[in-house]
């Protein structure tokens, strides 16, 4: 990463990465682990994007697209959190609070919110926040590594999050990837969120533990909107028929599944 001096040369920048220690091998694609390189891990200065991004030489008044590590984000300037369309938070960490609220009262412009890396249980229950939150998101991710997480969320839990995404109604794009749910027969109301995003066009989502059959994929296909163009589906097949997925309305739209 430049120094503060060097950054300090562009006053117009629009996008802003910091870097991140992850890895995304071709052989690992189908892996519910994150492979870090402990190298870029070490030589990572968790200060210096709090450094540049409070620096009163660079406004940032161009600056909409920022990617962050979890350390930075509660530090980030309420002026640039404002203005910003797209946020990309890594968690090459485990932490305790992830500085969600003040991206919920300030990101008014936000318009895609990427969470991924080492997610744990805890991280899940901050994602509470008003209906009139995020007005402006049309896509959101958030993908976890089982190592973290290897037990799913408290109920409740997952039902104030799939409730925090159900009230996102702008959404056009959704990727959820938690290794660790395991759904039973009572908790596939969980999936009754996806209904309520009617603009929903592009959803990917790994279904965790959970044994997939004809029911559960019934379960799934029959709450989808009819707005999809593509869906992708993570899951651990038990070699039931498929055809209910493929017979579904998912016809209408581009699939896949692994």
């Amino acid at each position: 990463m430049p120094s503060l001096e060097v950054v300090e040369r562009f006053t117009h920048l629009k996008e802003l990465s910091f870097p991140t220690p992850f890895l995304f091998p071709d052989d690992e694609e189908a892996h519910d682990t994150y492979v870090v390189d402990d190298d870029r891990l070490q030589a990572i200065d968790p200060d210096l994007p709090n450094t540049i991004l409070s620096s009163q030489v660079l406004g940032f008044d161009y600056l909409r697209s920022l990617t962050v590590d979890e350390w930075a984000l509660p530090g980030i300037p309420v002026r640039i959190l404002s203005s910003l369309e797209e946020l990309t938070v890594c968690l090459a960490e485990a932490c305790e609070e992830l500085g969600l609220d003040l991206v919920f009262r300030h990101a008014n412009q936000l318009q895609s919110l990427t969470i991924y890396g080492f997610i744990e249980r805890s991280m899940i229950s901050q994602f509470m926040a008003d209906a009139d939150a995020l007005p402006a998101l049309h896509s959101f991710r958030l993908s976890t590594d089982q190592l973290v997480m290897p037990e799913p969320p408290e109920s409740h839990v997952l039902e104030d999050f799939f409730n925090f995404i159900g009230q996102r109604k702008g959404l056009r794009r959704l990727y959820l990837r938690l290794p660790s749910l395991l759904f039973s027969e009572e908790d596939v109301h969980y999936f009754d969120f996806i209904a309520q995003l009617r603009r929903l066009e592009v959803f990917g989502f790994h279904t965790g533990l959970t044994q997939v059959d004809e029911h559960f994929l019934h379960q799934i296909t029959s709450r989808l909107p009819t707005t999809l163009s593509a869906f992708h589906l993570g899951m651990d097949w038990n070699g039931a028929s498929l055809l209910p997925l493929v017979s579904s309305q998912l016809t209408l739209c581009g699939c896949s599944w692994n």
